[in-house]
């Protein structure tokens, strides 16, 4: 897992918009895949976002070893929603780490209100 999957880390060509580089490996670990996908989708909700991003997530998962494209059974609106849920309660260990630095900083603070609302509302996909 890359580990710090994110816009600023993913390089996308502007005409095609196809990704031509994931930069900064520094995080790089052994783990589960909605960890990365969690970081991808952690701060930005804008749906047309979030479709893009699980568009592309899904064609990813959906290939097999050599054999090109097939078929991801779990693409339908319940496998995206199984996957956000994944993501985001995946992601919540990541927003423990941020929320807790001691530093201040824009993330920090965007970390500590996403908790806040997690917190408040029980649900992982909530928003402050």
């Amino acid at each position: 897992m890359h580990s710090d999957l994110n816009p600023k880390n993913v390089l996308v060509d502007l005409d095609t918009l196809q990704v031509t580089a994931v930069l900064d490996w520094e995080f790089a670990h052994a783990g589960h895949p909605a960890t990365d996908l969690g970081n991808l989708l952690r701060f930005d909700r804008e749906p047309a976002y979030v479709e893009g991003v699980l568009d592309g997530w899904f064609t990813g998962q959906g290939r097999g070893a050599g054999s090109g494209a097939v078929p991801n059974r779990l693409a339908g609106s319940a496998g995206r929603r199984r996957a956000t849920d994944l993501a985001r309660a995946a992601d919540l260990v990541a927003l423990v780490e941020l929320a807790a630095r001691a530093t201040e900083n824009p993330v920090v603070h965007q970390a500590r209100a996403h908790l806040r609302a997690v917190a408040r509302t029980g649900d992982v996909h909530a928003t402050p």
